[in-house]
């Protein structure tokens, strides 16, 4: 069997070492990757990978550098007769801008289209935004989530009377998978609706929480202004303990401080898929 390569952008780097450590027969591709004095990504290969399986490693999100020295990374190793050619992307960027709407983009569909236009053989990401976004993977895929160890910290806690919340409709699929591994029937859901057009938008629970400790499951924390109003609700319900688990912590802004100054979460957790924390 040929060994394996692993090539990693620059979101990437902080995986890598558990990659080497856990996967075997791979070792680190020889590759320079920076940028020229005008800012554009730079990538030079150093050794040969003509027949080589190769992995890619790293996320798409933003800044654009990432995105772009992932498709640089694997169209170089296409045209340079790697095969196959996997991307292993813990976090797909863009992947919010999923649905077709008027004079809006669909940037899940667009970047997909980018990642096979490279020379992509397969990809393996964890935890989608939603099931539009596999719609538009036209391309052998690996759909894997992060939902079982999350559910493993929670049903390590022992805790007593316990509800699956999800902060948004959009997320039932989610939280009903996660309540499945702690073997809990019935979900809460929060919805926002606006009772008519001169109303301002609230929250509605669908779902009794009063005197159960909840834990509230999303893919990720942006801003962390979901789970507050999430939260605050719960606790105005008659919700005990708060906790909170979400594969994704977007690092581009401070966005867990919110979440862990105040006294309504009892504990957050989250993975590194992103970045170290």
């Amino acid at each position: 069997m040929n060994e394996s390569l692993l090539f990693t952008t620059s979101s990437g780097s902080h995986l890598s070492p558990t990659v080497l450590d856990n996967v075997p027969n791979i070792r680190p591709g020889l590759y320079r990757l920076g940028s020229f004095i005008d800012g554009e990504v730079m990538f030079y290969l150093d050794e040969p990978v003509k027949g080589l399986p190769c992995f890619v490693l790293g996320h798409t999100g933003p800044p654009a550098d990432n995105l772009l020295q992932m498709m640089t990374i694997i169209n170089t190793l296409k045209i340079n007769g790697a095969k196959p050619i996997i991307a292993v992307i813990p976090y797909l960027g863009y992947s919010r801008s999923d649905r077709n709407k008027p004079l809006q983009p669909i940037n899940s569909r667009l970047f997909s289209a980018f990642l096979k236009n490279a020379g992509i053989s397969k990809l393996i990401c964890l935890d989608l935004h939603s099931l539009e976004n596999e719609k538009y993977l036209t391309f052998p895929h690996l759909h894997l989530s992060a939902l079982p160890l999350l559910a493993d910290q929670i049903k390590n806690l022992h805790i007593p009377s316990l509800a699956v919340v999800t902060p948004d409709k959009g997320g039932l699929r989610r939280a009903q998978q996660f309540a499945k591994y702690l073997d809990i029937a019935n979900i809460t859901k929060i919805t926002k609706y606006r009772p008519s057009d001169t109303t301002a938008e609230t929250l509605k629970i669908e779902g009794g929480v009063n005197n159960h400790n909840v834990v509230l499951v999303d893919d990720m924390i942006q801003t962390g202004n979901t789970l507050l109003a999430a939260a605050k609700i719960l606790k105005q319900k008659g919700a005990r303990d708060i906790y909170a688990c979400a594969t994704h912590l977007l690092p581009q802004i401070n966005n867990i401080k919110p979440l862990t100054s105040t006294s309504l979460f009892k504990r957050i957790f989250v993975t590194n898929s992103l970045t170290n924390h």
